[in-house]
C-alpha cells in the first residue's frame, strides 16, 4: 500500500487529482488482469481521466504508472486513473462523499496536522 500512497502524494503535488482503481495482485490469474485492464481502461474514458500503466509498460504515450519516478517525469493531466492491488481497493471502497487520506512517509507532516485540524 506505500507504493499507493507515495505515488497518490506525487500526483496529488503536481495538481494531479487520482481516481483509485483496484487492480488484481500478484496471485491473480491470467483470466482477471485482462479484464481488469479493460474495466479500468473503461473507467478512465467515462471519467476523462488518463489511465496509468503497470510500471513495466510506460511508453512515451502513457507515461504515468505506480512508480513516484514516473509520475514525477510525467506531463501534467488533470485526472488519472492509479490501478493498484490494496491501497486503490482500499481508497475506492470508500463511500461516495467520505474523504480518503493517502498517508506516506513523504506527507506525513501534512497528513497528522490535517487529522489534527479536522479532529
Amino acid at each position: 500500500m506505500l507504493s499507493f500512497t507515495t505515488a497518490v502524494s506525487v500526483a496529488v503535488e503536481k495538481g494531479i487529482r487520482i481516481l483509485p482503481f483496484w487492480w488484481p495482485g500478484g496471485s491473480a490469474s491470467e483470466v482477471e488482469r485482462p479484464g481488469a485492464a479493460k474495466a479500468a481502461a473503461a473507467y478512465a474514458r467515462q471519467s476523462g481521466a488518463r489511465l496509468a500503466a503497470h510500471r513495466h509498460a510506460v511508453t512515451p504515450e502513457t507515461p504515468w504508472s505506480l512508480s513516484p519516478a514516473h509520475l514525477r517525469a510525467a506531463p501534467y493531466v488533470a485526472r488519472l486513473v492509479l490501478p493498484a492491488p490494496n491501497g486503490a481497493s482500499i481508497a475506492a471502497a470508500a463511500p461516495p462523499g467520505v474523504r480518503v487520506l493517502a498517508a506516506c512517509l513523504r506527507n506525513i507532516t501534512a497528513v497528522s496536522s490535517w487529522l489534527t485540524s479536522h479532529g
